[in-house]
């Protein structure tokens, strides 16, 4: 309720003052208790909203990223790094040689793909130390599950008919020499996907496709976190004639008279991605990082509130002036 303060004037001269004077009097009327609210309330709204978008909505967000992206015990990525919440899926696909008889003669080997073979593979990180260096320790687990259904038709008791041997594989055509105890193993892209054409005319059976046989990772820029992730790389073998010297030593007669070829082995693929329970949290935090709906919201704030603060003085001064008793 407003209250009020009136300003009695007195008489001077001869005469006597017998009751209050009959004159009109202004009224000072002050602010009441609703107005002083709204007024504060305006306030708080367009200071609060000046300075989030000077930065402060930056900065708390920042802090914010910052505190849970942090590997830390306690932190939302510390439970994601230490046991992955979605497993990573192994896909191996192997090369028949449809053609060996022919192939130990001389003849261009013809290859066939057989696959996918799947598995479902976990990680688990365990003695997990943090040392005041800023870096950390631990023993990582892993272990792999046969998954049946993504490996269609096929089954672990596949007979492959290939080169017996296990090699390893690079970027486009890497010797894998040192890693492999010596074993003239290489590695490329899947069906030597971006290599040299001259090895896809050594064999038969190949055909490589960006799509299907490239490394993927799909980023965040934002975050620094991989949405979808696809490594991919295929393991060759150098195979070479051995015939021995005219004496016949050194010979090997199962590869006298092979031709000299980088002989793909098979390919396997690792992929892992963000699990669907994720995916709506990522993107909700996307759509305030990307969009400028948080600085629509804080520039409405000042807008409104310096609109109350203005119009709720307007009103009780305009009030004031017009007030007589």
């Amino acid at each position: 309720m407003a209250s009020y303060t009136y300003d009695n004037e007195a008489y001077s001269g001869g005469g006597s003052r017998t009751g209050m004077d009959s004159g009109p009097k202004r009224i000072k009327k002050k602010l009441s208790c609703c107005e002083i609210t709204l007024i504060i309330l305006g306030s708080l709204s367009a200071v609060m909203g000046i300075v989030m978008v000077s930065g402060g909505y930056q900065a708390m967000f920042d802090a914010i990223m910052k505190s849970q992206m942090a590997v830390a015990e306690g932190s939302a990525s510390y439970d994601m790094w230490r046991v992955p919440p979605m497993p990573l899926y192994l896909q191996v696909y192997f090369f028949n040689i449809s053609n060996p008889d022919e192939f130990v003669k001389g003849a261009k080997p013809i290859l066939q793909e057989v696959g996918p073979f799947c598995y479902r593979e976990y990680h688990e990180k365990k003695e997990i130390v943090f040392h005041p260096n800023n870096t950390v320790t631990f023993f990582q687990q892993r272990w792999w599950i046969w998954d049946a259904e993504m490996s269609g038709n096929h089954t672990v008791d596949d007979i492959i008919v290939g080169l017996n041997t296990i090699p390893v594989v690079s970027d486009v055509l890497l010797s894998g020499e040192s890693c492999r105890m010596g074993s003239p193993s290489y590695i490329s892209f899947p069906h030597f996907l971006n290599a040299d054409p001259y090895l896809l005319d050594t064999v038969e059976g190949l055909d490589p496709q960006e799509d299907k046989h490239a490394f993927v990772m799909d980023m965040i820029p934002e975050l620094g976190t991989p949405m979808w992730v696809a490594a991919r790389m295929q393991i060759n073998m150098l195979v070479r004639p051995y015939p021995g010297n005219a004496l016949g030593r050194g010979k090997i007669d199962i590869l006298s008279e092979v031709p000299e070829v980088y002989m793909p082995l098979m390919w396997f693929e690792v992929a892992a991605g963000v699990p669907e329970e994720m995916v709506g949290q990522l993107q909700t935090l996307l759509f305030m990082m990307r969009s400028p709906t948080m600085t629509i919201i804080w520039s409405v704030m000042i807008a409104v509130g310096s609109l109350l603060v203005v119009g709720v003085l307007t009103r009780h001064f305009m009030k004031r002036r017009k007030t007589l008793v």
